[in-house]
């Protein structure tokens, strides 16, 4: 589970800015919203606002470009390729300088904190500590070419030759079977990121599920839940002639061969996967007569499609302890959904999930959703540089609107808008 996220020097954000995970010592929705773990009450969501360009997206960019790099920087990144890190440009002691990033983490009752720190050209420092109880211990120290390694940490011996400059040890070390390497890269591969305008790459995880005895109820009551008009979906893997034949007339096929044309488009559009919506059908009197169904990716809105194709990976955070990291999750969904979403994450059967998004839905803003610590705000100052903070630092009171009182601009993070003459 995620506990912090620090990170300095990355796009819109030139000074250090953190992502605190830890609830705040306030009374509000605790049996709900709230994880107690290891004496630790972490939250279960994080919600983050702000006015568009203001640095949202750069926040949760800054979080996938760690996990990215971290899976990936020991085995795609070739002698002379540059690391893909995006330093703040808006000014001259900056856009050189390396970027930082540090998080904290549970792997069941151990505390890990792990960070670097690199340029395009390099990683200039890597670290990695544990805390097994309260005190932390060190298990490497990587200072460019120059490494501490405690005998705690004996998986990283004589494996710092074997590391590039524009590769991370820890993950080199776990490319080596490294155990408690392997363990961190595995925490990292468990953060699930979605972007909320490009939903169809999310799909996978949903038919796997819906495939999966364990989960295919669980994911058929979601969809019934979201009011979709859906009484069931099916996936059909390769879907033969005989079973599109029902739809010829609406698509105005008169031959086999444009029938084989059709079946080998919708395999291509859709990766090969025909997930079939059942609709209830009836007479011109409104009697029930049977049903019909519908290709997904052809015949159902696109929120609806959205909605299936993230439903997967959002069920498997809660089941499996994940982390999901969602961008635009207001985007074609309406705002009860994306509330409903909200709250399955904040409830009491979710034991372990984490959701953290950032949405331009203010009807998410609801103290009866969401903690004063779980609402954050972005806003850029006048030098072009992003800062994020909690709503609890405002302190509210607890009857008073969030919803009301952000959109008058009370707590910032807002556009100011002119009239739009001309």
């Amino acid at each position: 589970m995620l506990i912090k996220f620090t990170f300095e020097n990355y796009k819109s954000f030139q000074t250090k800015n953190t992502l605190n995970v830890i609830a705040a010592p306030i009374s509000e929705l605790e049996a709900s919203n709230i994880h107690e773990t290891n004496r630790l009450r972490l939250l279960k969501s994080i919600s983050i606002y702000g006015a568009n360009a203001s640095g949202k997206s750069n926040l949760l960019d800054a979080l996938n470009f760690m996990r990215w790099f971290v899976l990936n920087s020991s085995r795609n990144t070739q002698t002379d390729e540059p690391i893909d890190v995006k330093p703040f440009r808006l000014n001259t002691a900056t856009e050189n300088a390396p970027c930082f990033f540090e998080v904290e983490f549970l792997i069941k009752k151990t505390r890990y904190r792990y960070g670097f720190m690199a340029t395009s050209k390099k990683v200039e420092a890597e670290w990695l500590f544990i805390s097994p109880r309260i005190k932390e211990y060190v298990m490497f120290v990587r200072r460019g070419n120059e490494y501490q390694i405690d005998d705690r940490y004996k998986e990283g011996k004589d494996i710092q030759d074997k590391t590039r400059d524009n590769a991370l040890f820890l993950s080199v070390v776990a490319q080596f079977n490294g155990k408690k390497s392997s363990e961190v890269l595995h925490w990292f591969n468990n953060i699930e990121p979605i972007h909320g305008l490009r939903s169809k790459e999310y799909i996978d995880t949903t038919i796997n599920m819906l495939s999966d005895a364990r989960y295919s109820n669980s994911i058929k009551k979601l969809i019934a839940d979201a009011d979709l008009g859906i009484d069931d979906v099916r996936y059909q893997k390769g879907k033969i002639l005989e079973d599109i034949k029902d739809q010829i007339d609406e698509f105005g096929i008169e031959d086999f061969e444009t029938l084989e044309s059709l079946k080998n488009a919708i395999q291509s559009d859709n990766k090969g996967h025909n997930v079939v919506t059942f609709h209830k059908k009836y007479d011109k009197s409104q009697k029930l007569v049977g049903e019909d169904n519908f290709i997904l990716s052809k015949q159902e809105s696109a929120g609806t499609e959205k909605y299936f194709n993230i439903i997967g990976i959002l069920l498997k955070a809660i089941k499996e302890g994940n982390i999901v990291i969602i961008d635009e999750l207001d985007a074609r969904l309406h705002p009860l959904l994306c509330k409903g979403i909200v709250k399955m994450f904040n409830s009491v059967e979710n034991k372990q999930g984490q959701l953290i998004f950032a949405t331009h839905d203010t009807n998410i803003l609801d103290n009866k959703l969401l903690r004063r610590d779980q609402i954050y705000f972005v806003e850029k100052n006048e030098y072009g540089s992003s800062n994020t903070y909690s709503l609890v630092e405002f302190k509210p009171r607890k009857e008073s609107s969030i919803r009301h009182n952000y959109l008058k601009g009370k707590f910032g993070a807002i556009p100011f808008i002119g009239e739009f003459k001309f």
